[in-house]
């Protein structure tokens, strides 16, 4: 609260998780500050490739949501023979890739603090990754 005076400080509530509203797939019980939460999240989001301009943090919320386009190696299991053969003559010189769309929030239930996230777009198995 200190800081709230500062003009550049914004403070951002925790707010309450909603089952009627809210449709998040995981969660997990934290104990640290919500900041300290999406700074490592952030960290590891860069450490992937995915840099601060594909993730968008709520002005109201402990709310993110990343979007951002994950480029396929030769080596992915997600690039089936199929789709190799689907490309065919024209998509030799295109990158496979595929849209990696995913929100994180931290939300009280119960009287606790959770961090929940939900992929809404792009691989699971690469979203439970990230999760794990």
């Amino acid at each position: 609260m200190e800081m709230a005076n500062e003009k550049n400080v914004q403070v951002l509530a925790v707010g309450e998780y909603n089952d009627d509203l809210m449709d998040y797939r995981h969660s997990i019980e934290v104990t640290e500050k919500s900041d300290a939460i999406f700074t490592q999240i952030k960290l590891l989001f860069n450490t992937l490739g995915i840099s601060d301009s594909f993730m968008k943090m709520s002005k109201k919320s402990w709310k993110l949501k990343v979007n951002h386009e994950r480029i396929l190696g030769n080596d992915e299991e997600e690039e089936s023979e199929e789709s190799k053969a689907e490309e065919g003559e024209e998509g030799k010189d295109s990158v496979p890739s595929e849209p990696i769309f995913m929100k994180l929030e931290v939300l009280k239930r119960d009287g606790k603090k959770y961090l929940f996230a939900k992929r809404t777009g792009g691989s699971f198995k690469y979203y439970q990754h990230l999760w794990d």
